[in-house]
């Protein structure tokens, strides 16, 4: 698995097998979020059999924070980061690509007036993701603030 390390705190997955709990914490993660909604594919793991996968880690600090990618809100990246800033260590945010993870940072730091093109070209960097597509709602996170 690649976890993708997108701040000092903060590392990015796609969708989690029990092999990547181990390794999350070889790495020292200390805390997890997952932001995708059970049942959304057939096949997906439940966000129960995930933590049971990091709990048997030693990772037990988890947060299911499901959101559906095109309604993501400022509210909703806004306890993002509240549940981000509670952790003391690094943590793993997961979902079906990375995708909506990314943008819950983005949109929050865009909110603290980030200038968006960095913020796009950061996560693209790396992560790989490609944020473009949202360019305006993180613009109108940013005029927000």
């Amino acid at each position: 698995m690649s976890f993708f390390q997108l701040t000092d705190k903060l590392y990015i997955a796609p969708q989690i097998n029990r092999t990547d709990a181990a390794e999350a914490a070889k790495l020292g993660i200390t805390g997890v979020i997952c932001n995708r909604p059970d049942q959304e594919e057939p096949d997906q793991p439940t966000f129960t059999e995930v933590s049971t996968w990091f709990a048997d880690a030693g990772i037990r600090n988890i947060t299911h924070q499901p959101v559906i990618g095109s309604q993501i809100t400022e509210s909703d990246a806004q306890t993002f980061a509240q549940t981000l800033a509670a952790h003391d260590g690094p943590v793993l945010a997961y979902c079906r690509t990375g995708t909506r993870c990314s943008l819950l940072w983005a949109l929050h730091q865009a909110g603290q007036g980030k200038d968006v093109a960095t913020l796009i070209s950061e996560i693209k960097e790396k992560t790989g993701l490609d944020l473009s597509n949202f360019t305006a709602k993180l613009q109108a996170a940013k005029s927000a603030s």
